[in-house]
């Protein structure tokens, strides 16, 4: 699989995910997880080798070609993420992912 890692503009609580495969027919990936983690002090290094904590935004769902996915994010608690980790299985492209959610100041 390939993952990528994100930081996002601002501490949030996402609310919807738009996963965009728009120009991707036949190289799409066939499903993807989110995963998020507060880790606002942490340095760039510590992130990607795993010393950070994540949890399980959406588990593994599957994805259509050429289109953007939406999905509702419906979590039983109140989570802020600084960052987010797309993961694809097995790979293919992404166009877009676009986490919208509640800011906190």
């Amino acid at each position: 699989y390939d993952w990528v890692i994100l930081k996002l503009g601002a501490p949030c609580t996402p609310e919807l995910i738009v996963v965009d495969t728009s120009h991707f027919k036949g190289n799409f990936p066939e499903s993807f997880s989110l995963e998020g983690s507060f880790c606002p002090s942490a340095d760039e290094d510590s992130i990607v080798l795993g010393d950070v904590k994540w949890e399980k935004i959406l588990p593994e769902t599957k994805l259509k070609g050429n289109m953007e996915n939406i999905f509702q994010i419906e979590l039983n608690y109140v989570s802020q993420y600084t960052h987010v980790r797309l993961n694809i299985y097995p790979d293919g492209g992404v166009s877009r992912l676009r986490v919208l959610g509640h800011l906190f100041s």
